[in-house]
């Protein structure tokens, strides 16, 4: 169900809107009782608010996603924003992954321009054609398309990516391993953030995709739990794959 707030602080909703339930929870939730991630019933709505742009480009921005078939919904705040939601077809199955999805479309659509606050799934955004009740002002619906975004393979990619990102830090967080162990030769070899480089070829002088950063995790991972061994079989490998002393020792720096 979408419920719907007088005020931000308000702690229970009402999914009986009114022209001063100035606010409505992005995504539906399971009741009226909280906001909690918990009480979450979906999160497949994101919302963009880049309040530092020009308001006009705002809106110029927002009219062109709602005909490209991108956005669903651009509403004027009432003030110095417009509210640009973007409604995704795909099942977002956790918090971390639809936090992912919004840094996304952010950069892809946004320029990276929006209030990282409206990251959170549980966010309140501004109603349409409810009044905004500090300064009186209709917060008008500026335009509004049935369409469901689909993430294409490009998206998956960058999301790929970002995991790939996300699983190395992870790893280098971890407390399963210390840095006070003094050695563990060996032990980084089968990680799949080392094996990924060990068995993946990179032939070409240039245009090797994903060679550097996967060299990069690879090494680093080795240095964090002091894997000389395999360290060892890292840079042996990006040598016969032509990288420099030079480019080592940046990437070992």
């Amino acid at each position: 169900m979408f419920v719907y707030y007088t005020a931000a602080t308000d702690k229970f909703g009402t999914t009986e809107p009114h022209r001063f339930t100035q606010f409505e929870c992005l995504n539906e939730l399971k009741n009226t009782m909280s906001r909690s991630y918990d009480n979450l019933l979906k999160m497949n709505r994101f919302v963009f608010e880049c309040d530092t742009v020009d308001k006009q480009i705002q809106e110029e921005r927002a009219l062109k996603l709602i005909c490209d078939n991108i956005a669903c919904r651009a509403v004027d705040s009432g003030n110095k924003s417009i509210h640009v939601v973007i409604e995704l077809a795909d099942e977002v199955k956790s918090v971390e992954q639809y936090k992912q999805i919004w840094r996304l479309l952010n950069k892809r659509y946004f320029n990276n321009e929006a209030d990282t606050a409206c990251s959170n799934p549980n966010r309140l955004t501004r109603r349409p054609n409810a009044i905004r009740m500090s300064n009186n002002v209709m917060q008008k619906l500026l335009a509004v398309n049935n369409t469901q975004y689909k993430l294409d393979a490009t998206d998956l990619a960058a999301l790929k990516s970002e995991e790939d990102r996300q699983n190395y830090l992870s790893i280098l967080r971890s407390s399963v391993f210390t840095s006070t162990h003094k050695s563990h030769d060996g032990m980084c070899e089968k990680w799949d953030v080392v094996k990924r480089y060990l068995d993946t070829p990179f032939p070409k002088m240039t245009g090797n995709v994903n060679s550097s950063k996967w060299l990069y995790a690879a090494i680093k991972t080795c240095q964090k739990y002091d894997d000389n061994q395999t360290l060892d079989k890292v840079l042996n490998k990006a040598r016969r794959e032509h990288w420099s002393e030079q480019e080592l020792q940046h990437k070992l720096k």
